[in-house]
């Protein structure tokens, strides 16, 4: 099942003229991306309101859907107000900058980098031409970050170069957001999982995150009181706590049900196997898995075909016999032989 259903756009139940909406998870142009481009530009032509609250929550996704849904919202006739609560990260980060008003809570982070490609073939020429239009990606995040920051372009490619993942502070210093909010939302570390206002990644997929600015656990609620442990909730809230696991039962459910869409890849069945039920993939996840699994297998078949087909000997042209000339050397011989 697609998740495009995460950038939900409700009316405000308190104002008429603002509608909110929220962007969360990969962004893309494909059905199982988390936030389609297509589907979310559709959306964003239909809203007439004066007002546009939007909340950020994604690790980034595909360059050219992030620009187009930064390139929709700066167009549209209404104000975008943008809070950043969780990670707005890589082409997110550009989205985000098509606010007016751009706020975070010190919980959450910007990060910037450099575009990259997670995987590429071909040859020198073909590599080059990637490596080109990987440096004009970088000039177009950079032209959407100059519409909202304060430093010098130079500047901004320096942090991009170095992969930063920027706390409140350090972005309102820069420029990239106008506000520091307070918020119960935001990132928080548990072990090897990183949770970005309630959405979970393996701190694996984030290279050089620098653990150290942020908290390891959520130590206070909103009103001050000390969180509750999954034991305290369990005893004291029996009745919430079963809502919670229904909640996530079909949310497993859902993301079995995405996985078992996908279309089969035949000598793959270990990897969705491991998706399932091991990695926990997303079906976006795994179908990445799987083209690179069908590359994989179509190499390793080619390399079979080859290996079996192994160099041809040729054996060397033979003439046909005469078999008159074979009849006369023998009667020779014979004679030769005192036969």
């Amino acid at each position: 099942m697609p998740h495009n259903d995460f950038f939900m756009f409700t009316q405000s139940q308190t104002d008429s003229n603002v509608t909110e909406l929220r962007i969360e998870g990969e962004v893309g142009t494909e059905w199982w991306n988390d936030t389609s481009e297509r589907m979310f530009v559709n959306k964003l032509d239909s809203i007439e309101s004066g007002t546009i609250k939007l909340t950020i929550n994604s690790p980034g996704g595909e360059v050219f859907a992030g620009l187009s849904i930064f390139n929709n919202l700066k167009k549209h006739k209404a104000k975008i107000e943008v809070d950043v609560l969780g990670l707005a990260g890589s082409v997110s980060s550009v989205i985000a900058m098509a606010g007016d008003v751009v706020r975070m809570p010190r919980t959450a982070s910007i990060m910037i980098h450099n575009p990259f490609v997670p995987y590429t073939s071909g040859e020198a020429k073909d590599l080059r031409k990637r490596a080109d239009a990987l440096d004009k990606m970088k000039e177009m995040a950079l032209a959407a970050y100059l519409t909202k920051v304060k430093i010098s372009k130079e500047e901004i490619s320096e942090l991009m170069d170095r992969t930063v993942y920027l706390t409140a502070d350090e972005a309102l210093e820069y420029g990239f957001i106008d506000e520091i909010i307070e918020s119960d939302k935001g990132i928080t570390i548990d072990g090897e999982m990183l949770n970005c206002a309630g959405t979970t990644y393996k701190m694996s997929a984030f290279k050089g995150f620098p653990k150290e600015k942020f908290p390891n656990k959520i130590k206070t609620n909103q009103t001050g009181g000390e969180v509750m442990t999954k034991q305290e909730l369990m005893q004291q809230h029996p009745e919430l706590f079963k809502e919670i696991i229904a909640v996530g039962i079909m949310q497993e459910r859902e993301r079995l049900q995405a996985i078992d869409k996908l279309p089969a890849v035949q000598g793959a069945e270990t990897v969705v196997m491991k998706a399932k039920y091991e990695d926990m993939s997303s079906a976006s996840e795994l179908a990445i898995k799987l083209l690179e699994e069908n590359a994989r297998l179509g190499a390793a078949h080619m390399n079979g075909i080859q290996n079996d087909l192994g160099p041809v000997e040729v054996q060397p042209a033979v003439n046909p016999v005469n078999e008159e000339q074979k009849l006369i050397d023998d009667a020779v011989a014979m004679m030769r032989g005192g036969k």
